[in-house]
Order: C-alpha cells, then structure tokens, then sequence
C-alpha cells in the first residue's frame, strides 16, 4: 500500500467520524426541539380550564360566542405583528418565521451532508 493510499484511508476514517458526530449531534438537536414543541403544547392544553381543553368544546364555544369572536379578529387583523417577541404579545415575527423556513428538514441536511462528504471515502483511491 503507498503512502498516499494509507493517508487517503486515515482521511475517509476521519470523515466517517465527523459525518457520524455531525448526524447525532443533529438527530439529538431534533429530538430535543421536539420534545420541547411537544411539552409546550402540553403546557398550553393542561392550561386550560376542562370545558375548554379540546379543539371541538373551543370550537362549539366560539360558535356560540360569534360576535366575541368578530370582535377577536378585527384586533387580530389590526395589529402589527412584525414587532412580536417572546416578551411581547403577538405573532410571530417576519424575521423569526424566515428564520425557521430556512432551516429545512433533517433528511435535507442529511442528504446535504452525503452529497458534500459521503463520497469522500473514495477520493483517495484510484
């Protein structure tokens, strides 16, 4: 074996380790966020009072209640949301939600990944 081809080998061995480094530090960052998503949304549901901890008895309450209603989307509707923090109440704002549709999925950083190092292991070799 010549020496270009043991330096090519110990180079593939180090890219295979920071590729699988990269995909459990993100597959951990994935299910944290998850669970926090999840959690936040427990939080929100066990919040409220038990006549109104479904989607449906929301829903039936808000069609008895049409005019309160009306009443809730003209304020929505008027009010600015691109200055909306977690401190302020409002919406998310145009800044944070980019931010977050850029991110993409795990699968697309993976196959990202795979296409930018996943054929390193052969770059070495003739």
């Amino acid at each position: 074996m010549t020496l270009m081809q043991q330096i090519g080998q110990i180079l593939a061995a180090k890219f295979a380790a920071i590729k699988a480094l990269i995909t459990s530090t993100a597959e951990s960052t994935l299910a944290d966020a998850k669970s926090y998503a999840d959690q936040k949304i427990t939080d929100l549901v066990n919040s409220a009072p038990e006549t109104l901890d479904t989607l449906g008895e929301i829903a039936a309450m808000l069609k008895t209640h049409e005019d309160a209603l009306s009443a809730i989307t003209d304020a929505v509707t008027e009010h600015d949301h691109a200055d909306a923090t977690q401190e302020t109440h409002g919406f998310m704002s145009t800044a944070d939600k980019a931010k977050l549709d850029n991110l993409g999925t795990y699968d697309e950083f993976v196959t990202a990944f795979d296409a930018a190092v996943g054929s390193a292991d052969n770059l070495f070799y003739e």
